[in-house]
């Protein structure tokens, strides 16, 4: 549907222009006069290990989804007459695992850096 697909997609976007908006030159400002700094020459926009780390990360999400186990349920009826969809509700088996995966590599272990994806970025 348009509403995951909208923020995978748009949320990029924003905080492109939120960075644009406001960075070390300046921010926006209305008042007195309009002044809007736009990026910072050099601005890296993306790195391709950045978008890799993004896009491992989505795929792990995905593939803790499909193996983990969780009760199917059905949905609510379709206005346009069809079945009801089913569901697996598993998702705070997979938010644990996830989170607690991430965290114990990050500060357990301290294999994994967890601020490294933000660098990549804006």
């Amino acid at each position: 549907s348009l509403g995951p697909i909208g923020i995978i997609l748009g949320l990029p976007f924003v905080c492109y222009a939120m960075v644009f908006a406001c960075n070390s030159s300046g921010c926006l400002a209305v008042y007195p006069e309009f002044s809007l700094p736009g990026f910072v020459p050099g601005t890296n926009f993306f790195d391709i290990q950045g978008i890799t780390a993004a896009i491992g990360w989505f795929a792990i999400i995905l593939s803790l989804h499909f193996l983990l186990p969780g009760q199917t349920v059905k949905g609510a009826p379709l206005p346009n007459g069809d079945p009801a969809l089913t569901y697996k509700l598993n998702g705070f088996r997979v938010l644990v695992i996830s989170y607690g995966a991430a965290a114990g590599l990050s500060f357990g272990l301290g294999v994994l850096n967890l601020s490294w994806v933000y660098d990549q970025y804006v």
